[in-house]
């Protein structure tokens, strides 16, 4: 496969332009031949990606629904190689025909297939691995773009599963510049939905639990404000669900960070010390967790300050 790789690569830098039609029906003829073998049709894509790579972009553009043709049904596969070699395909079309916006084509449609699944369809995680590969695409403010289908309401579980599966490349946008800067408000806001259940609310949960481990250490003071919100005292009387989602965000945050945690400490220790006096169950159990959390996994340095600070706290409540 390798050899017939480089050979088309080879063909195509010579005569891909000129004998375009004799390639696409060579593609077609192997690939319709090939539907119930995976590896053939991995070698197809990589054939094509060849013939299309060295091709100009007015070329292709002119040609694109021809090429879509080629990979768009091989997108959505079980196949993680056959995956990779036509999501690589779908990328180089989507550069070589800007004017045609390929991507607000294929992406809305495909995430409205997802939507339209149970989880527990055959196919529902060959799905969502296609939307992993379209967030590691190397394209210009496709993030973006991603974003704005995403991060909408409703919040469905399809897309808190896309959005949970990729926090490491999501959550270093949020409090960035521009888009991603107010999707924390927005998340929160929506885990207070009237109209979700009980399992919708718990996936955006984890969903913002994810996001939060991964957001950029300059920006995590304005994270822990906006948590602050939610545990501050005066949400007792009528939202204590409030407190007790703030408290599980903190709990998450701090028992898988692998951020210096030191900044946060006395501040978010400090502000929900009060709590361990309350006679309430779930949220004396809560800041346990926060406790042991901020106590467990920190090198000895840290160790030493944090306790001196928990001592202080609780002295203070003594």
């Amino acid at each position: 496969v390798d050899i017939a790789v480089a050979c088309m690569k080879e063909f195509a830098s010579k005569y891909g332009e000129t004998m375009f039609r004799d390639i696409m029906d060579f593609i077609y003829t192997n690939k319709n031949a090939s539907l119930d073998n995976f590896t053939k049709l991995k070698a197809i894509c990589d054939m094509f990606f060849q013939v299309i790579e060295v091709a100009t972009d007015d070329f292709v553009e002119e040609r694109k629904s021809a090429c879509v043709d080629v990979v768009l049904d091989l997108l959505i596969t079980p196949d993680n190689y056959l995956r990779t070699s036509a999501c690589k395909v779908f990328e180089t079309l989507i550069r070589k025909c800007r004017k045609q916006n390929l991507i607000g084509e294929i992406i809305p449609q495909t995430l409205a297939e997802l939507e339209s699944l149970d989880e527990s369809a055959e196919n529902y995680d060959d799905y969502l691995k296609f939307f992993d590969e379209m967030v590691r695409l190397n394209l210009d403010n496709h993030l973006i773009y991603l974003g704005k289908l995403l991060f909408a309401a409703p919040l469905n579980q399809q897309k808190l599963d896309i959005i949970t599966n990729n926090a490491d490349s999501f959550g270093p946008l949020f409090y960035e510049k521009g888009f991603f800067n107010k999707m924390i408000d927005f998340m929160l806001d929506e885990l207070f939905v009237v109209e979700y259940s009980e399992s919708n609310r718990s996936s955006i949960l984890y969903c913002i639990n994810n996001i939060s481990i991964h957001i950029k250490h300059k920006n995590l003071s304005q994270f822990f404000m906006r948590i602050k919100l939610l545990t501050d005292p005066q949400n007792l009387k009528d939202n204590q669900e409030m407190i007790y989602a703030g408290l599980d965000i903190l709990a998450y945050f701090f028992q898988n960070t692998n951020k210096d945690i030191t900044t946060f400490v006395y501040e978010t220790l400090s502000s929900i010390d009060s709590y361990l006096n309350l006679d309430d169950s779930k949220i004396i159990d809560r800041v346990n967790k926060i406790y042991k959390a901020v106590l467990t996994g920190l090198d000895h340095e840290q160790s030493f300050n944090t306790i001196k600070v928990v001592n202080q706290i609780i002295e203070d409540i003594l």
